[in-house]
């Protein structure tokens, strides 16, 4: 449960020894249990759990110290420096003292700065700025290494006004950014033909230019388009299926399936493009070979099959979705694991319990265990208040702990002073906060 991040493992570390609870924090500190470490969240739950059992970070340091990645491309330490960094905007002081020299040899700096320069306690960042000058006397990678905006305030309001500098850099950031809206992104385009748009393409404007297409094509332009669908050409290929995609026009499903069929491995960006250009389709039209790729021996129409289902599934899937749950977790297969569950919230079938149910507990990717909570939601909204929405106000996933907040039962003294804990919290999500703040609110009679 600590690996997976469960509120429950939470909840049961509170009431275990803490030699016991210190052996499984620096099990999961020192090997990665994330299914995902770029999106899983771990460090402030590993952080809470190691305050409220009271277990020193000391050998964790040593930890740190012998095994940092050699270079900022791994991803062994992460958990520890992140991890580090949560304890310090708890007020660790240790924890302070252990980011502020890994600045000088660690490998993640991107992780360890940002950090210390969001405590609130002064003595974690003084002296920094002068080590950052020094660190990095070029602007730019001074602008790389601060990596977000100056904001007002310290240390950064300070430093503005002593180095010249930081003053200039916080200008550049200043800057106002010209965004376009996708209107009007788009109207330069709609004076063109239909050919001038492929002529012209570019890869950063086919996303526009689709969208332009897809306005002024007529059905004696869609040959034209169909015939740009070749990987030989990724920018008019690109910019063919995202103009099919708005189109959504049944006369292209054989070509598209065709194309499905014949490149097995087009390039990443061609291949999300065509999924969602399928999935625009009508479910009719391309259910049944999304059933038959479902479990497609080659990986690319597998994937096809589930982002299809996900989007259409029916009562129909049911039995061939219920399946798939435990063949999932077996082979480690969450992408799948996700598409199925998304599949199972669209049917709302309550006889897929026992499954959404096996999903919540026993999957390694905290997205997948997301998924699941929403398909309980779905189908057997009771049960899920019941059964897991408590745990799930102690989850690693913001998201779940948001689910966790609209689906608590109020009525419980522990649910409504966790909902006060959770609002009242500065170093809590905002999305969170503004949850459990929600359902303080008073049940209506």
């Amino acid at each position: 449960m600590l690996q997976r991040g469960r509120g429950a493992g939470f909840l049961q570390a509170r009431d275990t020894p803490t030699s016991q609870v210190e052996a499984l924090l620096w099990e999961c500190l020192t090997h990665d249990p994330r299914w995902d470490h770029q999106l899983e969240a771990r460090a402030e739950y590993y952080a809470q759990i190691a305050l409220q059992s009271g277990i020193g970070m000391e050998p964790l340091a040593r930890w740190l110290k012998e095994n940092d990645d050699p270079d900022d491309s791994g991803s062994r330490s992460w958990l520890a420096v992140s991890t580090f960094g949560a304890l310090a905007q708890r007020g660790d002081r240790h924890a302070v003292g252990v980011l502020r020299a890994y600045l000088e040899w660690g490998q993640h700096r991107d992780i360890a700065l940002p950090a210390l320069l969001e405590v609130t306690d002064p003595a974690a960042w003084t002296g920094l700025d002068a080590w950052l000058l020094a660190t990095y006397p070029n602007d730019d990678e001074l602008n790389d290494a601060v990596g977000y905006e100056l904001k007002p305030r310290e240390p950064w309001t300070a430093w503005c006004e002593v180095h010249p500098r930081f003053a200039q850099l916080r200008g550049r950031q200043a800057q106002p950014v010209i965004r376009r809206s996708p209107d009007e992104a788009v109207k330069p385009y709609l004076d063109r033909t239909v050919a001038e748009l492929f002529r012209d393409a570019t890869m950063s404007e086919c996303h526009y230019m689709g969208r332009a297409v897809a306005e002024i094509a007529t059905p004696g332009d869609l040959p034209f388009i169909l015939s740009w669908l070749s990987p030989d050409d990724p920018v008019r290929c690109r910019l063919a299926l995202s103009s099919l995609e708005r189109l959504a026009s049944p006369a292209a499903w054989p070509a598209l399936r065709d194309f499905a069929l014949r490149y097995p491995e087009p390039r990443l960006v061609l291949r999300l493009i065509l999924t969602r250009a399928l999935c625009a389709l009508p479910a009719d039209l391309i259910l049944e070979d999304a059933r038959l790729w479902f479990d497609h021996g080659e990986w690319h129409l597998r994937r096809l099959g589930h982002k299809i289902l996900s989007g259409h599934a029916t009562r129909d899937d049911l039995d061939r979705l219920r399946g798939a749950v435990p063949e999932s977790l077996e082979s480690d297969d969450m992408y799948r694991l996700c598409a199925v569950l998304e599949a199972l919230a669209r049917v709302g079938d309550a006889s897929a319990l026992p499954q959404l149910e096996m999903a919540f507990v026993e999957a390694p990717y905290s997205w997948a265990r997301r998924r699941a909570a929403e398909a309980m939601i779905a189908v057997a909204p009771k049960h899920f208040t019941h059964a897991f929405s408590f745990e799930c106000l102690w989850d690693a996933e913001r998201e779940l702990r948001v689910l966790g907040c609209r689906a608590a039962d109020r009525s419980r003294p522990e649910v409504r002073e966790r909902l006060t804990s959770l609002a009242s919290d500065p170093l809590e999500e905002n999305h969170v906060r503004s949850a459990a703040s929600a359902a303080e609110t008073p049940l209506q009679e």
